[in-house]
């Protein structure tokens, strides 16, 4: 089983940086809605984790409430791909979604079935993509 973790340090830096503005900027009952607001965007967003084991590849993001798993054999194709990110968390782009916290790599899953791709954030996908092709050539 591999596991690998990845903090979205960019999304903690800057939720902490508004609440900062924001704590001496607006009044104190706006303050709690926003603060409230910037700690579930906190919680949803602050990790990835990734996990493959012989029949999964699982990830979640934050606490765990987003997540979401693939197994092994609807895998068709895996690969490693370099992005520019407009953004964290889950993101829509034609033909994908991707899912991320951090940096410019991904592991992208074709799957069977699908005609979306899934692009998981991390910051090595090469070994991922090597675990994924060693498990999948075992099964063969």
């Amino acid at each position: 089983m591999f596991k690998s973790s990845q903090i979205g340090w960019t999304v903690i830096f800057i939720i902490l940086g508004i609440m900062t503005i924001l704590g001496f900027t607006i009044e104190k009952d706006s303050f709690y809605i926003v603060g409230i607001i910037c700690m579930v965007i906190l919680l949803l967003f602050f990790r990835l984790s990734i996990t493959i084991d012989k029949d999964w590849v699982k990830f979640s993001m934050g606490i765990g409430i987003i997540q979401g798993k693939y197994a092994i054999n609807d895998i068709l194709d895996c690969r490693s791909v370099d992005y520019i990110p407009l953004g964290w968390g889950i993101r829509f782009r034609p033909g994908k979604i991707i899912f991320n916290v951090s940096g410019t790599k991904a592991l992208e899953l074709t799957m069977k079935g699908k005609s979306m791709k899934t692009w998981i954030g991390c910051e090595d996908p090469d070994i991922l993509v090597r675990i994924i092709r060693e498990i999948k050539r075992k099964k063969q």
